[in-house]
């Protein structure tokens, strides 16, 4: 998501980052890696990065659990007195809108549907996978809650990790097996495009130096 949003402050937009799963320190710790290539960045390089940033990011400082109505009003805030064109929301599980409960989740996809036509800002809200079935392929329908999730939203964008390989790298270089370790290390799939004309996969290997996907 740090990746995302370096991309997008690149092309002129504001991006407002409401992760509840990880402290704001790190988040901006993560973005400066990727922004700079590397983790050995110099007290100029991220002097000039904070500078860069002011007026363009903004992150919520608090990793505590939302209610679905206090989270509809920072997304509001984000969009209507920060001027933020991208708000990220990590994730629909800390929004509080119960794991069982799937007409209230399908409520709090609507209500933040509402909220970005209201506000124009583009909200990207972050929804995990369900325990994978034997040989089931990858799809939106893998989401953990009720398909109106993917059903309500606009696009729909898959990250998947290489799991196979990830596991085939940690063993002896000699041991390896080499057709897995050439594998990507996952693939972002764009598995739905209300407004746009292609769907398809996007092969991604980690750097981690820098920790980009590249």
């Amino acid at each position: 998501l740090g990746e995302v949003s370096l991309g997008l402050m690149q092309q002129g937009r504001k991006v407002a980052m409401i992760s509840l799963e990880m402290p704001a320190e790190r988040t901006l710790s993560r973005m400066l890696r990727q922004a700079a290539g590397t983790g050995n960045t110099t007290k100029f390089f991220e002097k000039r990065f904070e500078e860069w940033l002011a007026d363009k990011f903004f992150v919520y400082e608090k990793t505590t659990s939302l209610t679905p109505r206090r989270a509809i009003d920072i997304v509001d805030y984000c969009a209507g007195e920060l001027g933020a064109d991208h708000i990220f929301l990590d994730s629909l599980m800390k929004c509080n809108v119960g794991a069982d409960t799937f007409a209230a989740q399908k409520a709090f996809i609507e209500a933040l549907t509402v909220a970005s036509k209201r506000t124009n800002a583009h909200i990207h809200l972050v929804a995990h996978f369900g325990k994978p079935k034997n040989g089931a392929s990858t799809d939106r329908y893998m989401i953990k809650g009720p398909t109106e999730i993917s059903d309500i939203a606009d696009n729909v964008l898959l990250m998947v990790r290489n799991r196979n390989k990830a596991r085939e790298m940690e063993k002896p270089p000699e041991k390896r097996d080499e057709k897995k370790a050439q594998q990507s290390d996952g693939h972002l799939t764009v598995d739905k495009q209300r407004n746009g004309e292609w769907d398809g996969k996007i092969y991604l290997w980690f750097h981690r130096e820098s920790m980009q996907y590249v």
